[in-house]
C-alpha cells in the first residue's frame, strides 16, 4: 500500500514509486505540491523545497474571460493492473469547471506519468489559450553543474538538421527553449524529440512529453543550479473552443529519475514505454517489425514483379508497400512521377483506373504470396479538418471501408505539411498546429486498431502519443537513391535511440546505389539492422547478399531488438569516422554490436577498441564476430566495459562489423 503521512491538513502525501523514481505529492493552498523527486539508489532529491504546480489559471466563457480560483476537494487512490494511480480532484465555482491531476506508477523500471483534466460543466461551449494548457511546471534543484539535453529529432539527415544530441551546462539567468510539432520538423532547426534530460555528475532526472506538438522551456535565475522546468501547448495567442460536457485533457509527462548517463536514463525508460505503452499488437508479434520492401505503383509491374521473384519464398521479405503513385491524381512530370501533393483528386483515397483496371487489387495480389502491404494515403480525406466531429466520422468510415475492400494491413502515412493552404492531418498549419486536430487523428487511429485487431500504423513523426499507436516511424526521410542514404539513416536514429524504441524505427535504404562492391552492400544493409527496416533487393547482382542479410536480421538481430537497451558507444555518424551502437536485450540475454567505418580516413584507422556497456562485470561473454570470426574471443563483461574490445581489420571504405553477445553458460 502507499505510504500516507499527514504532513498538511489539506491531503495526505502520496508515494509514488517505481524502481527508478519515488515522487511524493500533495496538496498544499489549493495546488499539487511535489515534495520528493528522486532515484531511490542515488537518493538525491531534486525537489527538496517542494514545487507547487500551477493549475488552469483562465478561460473564457460566452465571450467573457474568467480568472480561475480552484479549491481542493478530495482525492481518490488505487492499486490495480495499471498500476498505482492517485487522483487529486480540484473545483472552481464560476464558471464550473471540475480539475483532476492524475499521478500513476506501474511496477518495475521507469518513470511517474502525471496528466490532468479537466471538466466543463458550464452548459456552454468553453475557450482555452494555449498557453494556459501546461503539462508539468516543477522547481528543481542540482548538486552540481546541471547539464541540459535534448535530442534532434532527425528527418532529413541529408539537410543536417536536428541531429545528434544539444547538451547545454545552465548558466545563470538563462532560458533555454525547444519544441516539437506534428508537421515538417525536418525542416525548423529548433525541433526535437518531445523529451529533456536534466542531469548532475552521474544522475539525473527527465521529462517526456507525451504529445506530437508543443514547447517546452528551462530556465534559471541567479544560481544555475536551481531551475525551472515547463513544458505546455504552445505559447502565442492561438485559442480553441471546446465543446459543452467535454473533458479537456493536457498533455501528459513522464517523470523519471535515473543513475548513471543517458543510456541508463534512456534505457530504462524505454524499458518502460516497451512493456506500458507500445502497442500490444507489435509487442505480442514475436514477427514484428516485419522486412519491409516497395512494389511499383501498378496491378501489372506488380503482378510481374512477384510471379518472377516471389519474395515470401526466395528472399524472406514479409511487408511490401505501395507509396503515393497508387492515387488518382498523382501526375507524370518529365516522365517521372510526380506527387500532386495538394490536388483535389489525390484526397479522394482513390486508385487510379488506369493502373488498377481492377481496382486496387495490390492487397489481395500481395497476400496470395504470403505477404502483407502498406499503403500510402496523402494528406486528410477530401481534405477534411480532423478537429470537427463529423470529419473523424467521415474519414473512420473512410478508411475502413478501404481497409476492408483493398486488403492492406499498414495505413502509411507521412507527417502534415505546413504553410500548404491546405488541411493537413491535424488541421490547417498555417499558423502553426490545432489541439482538436491532434485530438481528432488519434481518435481515427485508435478506432482502427480497437475495429480491426490486423490494423497496423506506418507513421513519420517521432513523439510518444504516436509511438503508443505507430507499428514502425520511417525515422529518416532522406532520398535513398543518394549514395550516404545508409549514414543518413545511422545519423537520423543516433538521437531518437535514448527514448524511443529501436524496433520502432525504420530505415529505407537503397542496395541499387553506391560501388556495388560486396563490403557496400553489406554496409548498406546493416544500417537498417538496428530497427525495422525496407531495402529492395535491387539487382540480381544483390540477390544472395540480400536473402543472406535478411535471414540474418530475422533469426539474430530482430529478436535482440523487441525491447532492446541501445548504448551508444561511439560518436555519431560523420560519414568518416567509426560509428556503432550496442544492443542487449535481458529477456532472452542476448545482445550485439553493429560497427561501420565508412572511410579509409577514419582517425583511427582500421583497427580501434571499444568500451561495451551495460554487462554483467562478474559473467564471462562469447563475442562472435559476424565477418571476421577469427577475431571471436571471450572476456568477462569486467574486462570488455574496463578495457574493451579491440576490434581490428576494418579496411577500405564502407568497412562494417556485427559482433554478436552471449554469456557463457
Amino acid at each position: 500500500m502507499p505510504n500516507h503521512s499527514s504532513k498538511d491538513s489539506s491531503a495526505p502525501v502520496f508515494r509514488l514509486e517505481t524502481n527508478d523514481t519515488i515522487i511524493e505529492v500533495t496538496v498544499r493552498d489549493n495546488a499539487p505540491r511535489v515534495l520528493t523527486l528522486k532515484n531511490p539508489a542515488q537518493g538525491w532529491n531534486w525537489t527538496e523545497k517542494g514545487s507547487a504546480l500551477r493549475l488552469l489559471e483562465k478561460v473564457t466563457v460566452k465571450g467573457t474571460p474568467h480568472k480561475l480560483s480552484w479549491t481542493y476537494q478530495d482525492f481518490h487512490e488505487t492499486n490495480d493492473s495499471d498500476g498505482h494511480t492517485v487522483t487529486l480532484v480540484f473545483a472552481c465555482g464560476e464558471p464550473k469547471l471540475e480539475l483532476v491531476s492524475h499521478w500513476r506508477a506501474r511496477p518495475g523500471v521507469g518513470p511517474v506519468e502525471t496528466w490532468t483534466t479537466v471538466e466543463n460543466k458550464t452548459g456552454e461551449d468553453i475557450v482555452y489559450e494555449y498557453a494556459e494548457i501546461e503539462s508539468i511546471g516543477i522547481d528543481i534543484e542540482a548538486e552540481d553543474t546541471l547539464t541540459l539535453t535534448r535530442l534532434g529529432r532527425g528527418g532529413v539527415a541529408k539537410l543536417g538538421y536536428n541531429l545528434g544530441l544539444l547538451e547545454d551546462d545552465l548558466q545563470p539567468n538563462q532560458r533555454i527553449t525547444s519544441t516539437t510539432r506534428n508537421t515538417d520538423d525536418y525542416v525548423m532547426g529548433e525541433a526535437h524529440v518531445p523529451f529533456q534530460f536534466l542531469s548532475s555528475k552521474t544522475h539525473g532526472i527527465y521529462f517526456g512529453y507525451e504529445w506530437s506538438f508543443g514547447k517546452f522551456a528551462v530556465m534559471t535565475g541567479e544560481s544555475p543550479l536551481i531551475a525551472h522546468y515547463r513544458a505546455y501547448l504552445w505559447d502565442d495567442d492561438r485559442t480553441m473552443t471546446h465543446e459543452d460536457s467535454k473533458k479537456l485533457l493536457i498533455p501528459a509527462v513522464y517523470i523519471g529519475a535515473y543513475q548513471g548517463d543517458l543510456d541508463d536514463g534512456g534505457n530504462r525508460f524505454k524499458k518502460w514505454f516497451w512493456n506500458y505503452k507500445t502497442p500490444q499488437s507489435f509487442r505480442d508479434n514475436l514477427d514484428e517489425p516485419l522486412v519491409e520492401y516497395c512494389l511499383d505503383d501498378n496491378e501489372t509491374s506488380i503482378v510481374s514483379f512477384f510471379e518472377k521473384y516471389d519474395p515470401a519464398v526466395n528472399w524472406g521479405a514479409e511487408l511490401s508497400k505501395i507509396d503515393i503513385g497508387w492515387l488518382l491524381g498523382v501526375g507524370v512530370v518529365d516522365g517521372n512521377n510526380q506527387a500532386s501533393w495538394f490536388g483535389d483528386d489525390i484526397v479522394k483515397w482513390v486508385e487510379d483506373p488506369e493502373k488498377w483496371p481492377n481496382g486496387m487489387t495490390a492487397g489481395h495480389i500481395a497476400q496470395k504470396y504470403g505477404q502483407k502491404l502498406a499503403l500510402y494515403f496523402n494528406n486528410t480525406y477530401l481534405w477534411c479538418d480532423l478537429g470537427k466531429r463529423e470529419n473523424r466520422e467521415m474519414t473512420k468510415e473512410a478508411l475502413l471501408k478501404r481497409f476492408d475492400e483493398y486488403g492492406f494491413q499498414y495505413l502509411r502515412t507521412d507527417h502534415a505539411y505546413e504553410n500548404n493552404g491546405r488541411e493537413g492531418y491535424f488541421g490547417h498549419y498555417e499558423n502553426g498546429p490545432f489541439y482538436l486536430s491532434h485530438e481528432g487523428f488519434m481518435e481515427v487511429l485508435d478506432f482502427l486498431i480497437a475495429s480491426r485487431p490486423d490494423f497496423r500504423y506506418e507513421g513519420g513523426m517521432k513523439d510518444f502519443s504516436t509511438f503508443r499507436r505507430v507499428t514502425v516511424c520511417a525515422q529518416d526521410d532522406s532520398d535513398p537513391i543518394t549514395d550516404d542514404c545508409p549514414a543518413n539513416n545511422r545519423q537520423s536514429f543516433y538521437a531518437s535511440s535514448y527514448v524511443l524504441p529501436a524496433a520502432q524505427l525504420k530505415s529505407d535504404i537503397n542496395l541499387a546505389t553506391g560501388p556495388q562492391t560486396p563490403e557496400w552492400v553489406n554496409y548498406n544493409m546493416r544500417s537498417g539492422f538496428y530497427g525495422a527496416w525496407m531495402s529492395n533487393p535491387g539487382t540480381p547482382l544483390h540477390f544472395e547478399a540480400y536473402k543472406r542479410n535478411v535471414a540474418l536480421y530475422k533469426e539474430k538481430q530482430r529478436p535482440i531488438l523487441r525491447g532492446a537497451d541501445v548504448y551508444h558507444l561511439l560518436p555519431m555518424c560523420d560519414l568518416k569516422n567509426w560509428d556503432g551502437f550496442q544492443f542487449y536485450n535481458r529477456e532472452i540475454d542476448k545482445g550485439s554490436i553493429l560497427l561501420f567505418k565508412p572511410s579509409t580516413d577514419a582517425e583511427d584507422g582500421d583497427m580501434k577498441t571499444i568500451r561495451l556497456k551495460g554487462l554483467d562485470r562478474g559473467v564471462s561473454y562469447r563475442l562472435e564476430f559476424q565477418d571476421r570470426k577469427e577475431q571471436t574471443t571471450v572476456m568477462t563483461g569486467a574486462e570488455l566495459m574496463d578495457g574493451g574490445l579491440t576490434v581490428t581489420g576494418m579496411t577500405g571504405n564502407h568497412a562494417s562489423e556485427i559482433i554478436w553477445i552471449e554469456p557463457v553458460k
